[in-house]
């Protein structure tokens, strides 16, 4: 059998899903053909049914739960890697009384937790890696980081406004869950469950093989970037979200999921 994986080329996947494209582990049969894509545009794929598994924003989950399945290896949840919110160094921007904020994707958890604390402002959608740059060169007042942004907006001169993340966890007492992995309903998605889980742990037991194809991937990010990248997104939560896992994805989209 042969399935369409989407997944994004940010060093989590690249590292969560080696052994699988590698076949370094037991996929029971299954072949995988990999699409790697942006987060938004990977969040529009599943609103629109194209793909068997797709990773996803959390925030897409109460509109996809008909066709699509969260699963419960994958995932993206944790504590102090939430987005931020940053300005350029030196400017007196703050969220209050701000008109226009760069958010990466309008589908995005980013997107979802910033409506969620603020209110009264113009979004507007850009690439999730466009969006500093955009800040730095003035072309917006605030921008909010995801993925190796959060790891790397000082160095272009950027500071931090809010952290969205611990803004959640305050609230919440929980950790923050960003993305997942989601199987169309037409499949045997426990089969892509247990595949799933097998490749996340090889690579936590095996760390330094996958490091080259996540470079790869990565061309752009530091050796230093792309391990902390690796090390606040794959967790254990990522191999098996558990009943805590379960609850915490439920309390942030206020719906049953599971």
């Amino acid at each position: 059998m042969k399935l369409r994986l989407k997944i994004s080329p940010c060093p989590n996947d690249t590292f969560a899903f080696y052994a699988l494209l590698h076949s370094l582990i037991d996929n029971e049969g299954v072949d995988f053909d990999v699409d790697f894509e942006d987060i938004e545009t990977l969040n529009c794929a599943i609103l629109s049914s194209n793909g068997d598994v797709i990773k996803a924003s959390i925030a897409v989950a109460p509109r996809v739960k008909t066709d699509y399945q969260l699963l419960s290896s994958g995932a993206a949840l944790g504590c102090g890697n939430g987005p931020i919110v940053v300005r350029k160094e030196h400017t007196s921007a703050t969220v209050a009384g701000i008109k226009t904020v760069a958010l990466p994707g309008e589908n995005t958890t980013a997107a979802l937790l910033f409506n969620r604390y603020f209110k009264d402002y113009t979004p507007r959608y850009e690439v999730f890696n466009q969006i500093a740059k955009m800040v730095k060169n003035e072309k917006v007042e605030l921008g909010v980081l995801i993925h190796e942004g959060r790891f790397t907006f000082e160095s272009l001169g950027l500071e931090q406004v809010a952290d969205l993340g611990e803004m959640w966890e305050l609230e919440s007492s929980m950790p923050l869950p960003l993305g997942g992995i989601f199987a169309n309903r037409n499949i045997d998605y426990k089969q892509v469950e247990r595949i799933i889980r097998r490749s996340v742990e090889w690579a936590l037991n095996n760390p330094k093989v996958p490091l080259d194809f996540v470079r790869r991937h990565a061309s752009e990010l530091s050796e230093e970037v792309m391990q902390s990248h690796i090390d606040y997104f794959v967790n254990s939560y990522t191999v098996n979200l558990g009943l805590e896992g379960q609850q915490v994805i439920e309390n942030l989209c206020n719906c049953t999921l599971f």
